[in-house]
């Protein structure tokens, strides 16, 4: 038995996370419909009134779908339009980042700064990644827009009655606490 004894200057967390892009999908994936499962279960019971604590939650997910789907429609709008020309489309240049896009990207450069600057302490090295970084929010986001595309109809036609089966997905190596130095 390894007892595990906290030291202050260290960080004492452990965070098993997957390896690839892979095992990243089928994360996000098995999350993404277990979301859209739980609110479908729990839908009805929501609208009462004592349950308004959770309204917030429920809003949040909906609006998160609702817009994954805009993005959806997005995409294929313009994809289409390379086709064929779409009468009262708003142009590719409605679309784009202006200077308020430009400025959320810089607050993202300084904060991601900011945490680098901190964990150096703990990484040497991650300086080399700073100016990639600020498309880690650009490819999170999209992930998260395709498997909840795909999660909505998987959930809406797995049926009722059947029960979602786990598999342990891809997640790093395995901890072994002896290594710890």
């Amino acid at each position: 038995m390894v007892v595990y004894t906290p030291d202050l200057n260290r960080p004492a967390v452990l965070v098993l996370m997957p390896e690839t892009i892979q095992g990243l999908w089928a994360q996000r994936l098995r999350w993404a419909q277990g979301g859209v499962e739980v609110i479908l279960q729990h839908a009805k019971g929501l609208m009462h009134w004592r349950q308004r604590h959770m309204w917030p939650v429920f809003i949040e997910f909906c609006l998160s779908v609702i817009w994954s789907y805009a993005i959806l429609v997005l995409a294929v709008s313009v994809v289409v339009d390379q086709v064929q020309d779409i009468p009262a489309r708003p142009s590719i240049q409605d679309w784009l980042p202006s200077w308020g896009g430009a400025l959320i990207g810089l607050t993202c450069l300084a904060q991601f700064g900011l945490s680098l600057l901190i964990d150096s302490r703990y990484e040497k090295g991650l300086s080399k990644y700073y100016f990639w970084i600020i498309w880690y929010p650009v490819a999170y986001w999209l992930l998260n827009v395709l498997t909840t595309i795909v999660a909505v109809p998987k959930a809406l036609f797995r049926g009722g009655s059947k029960r979602a089966i786990w598999v342990s997905p891809d997640r790093g190596e395995q901890f072994d606490a002896s290594n710890r130095s």
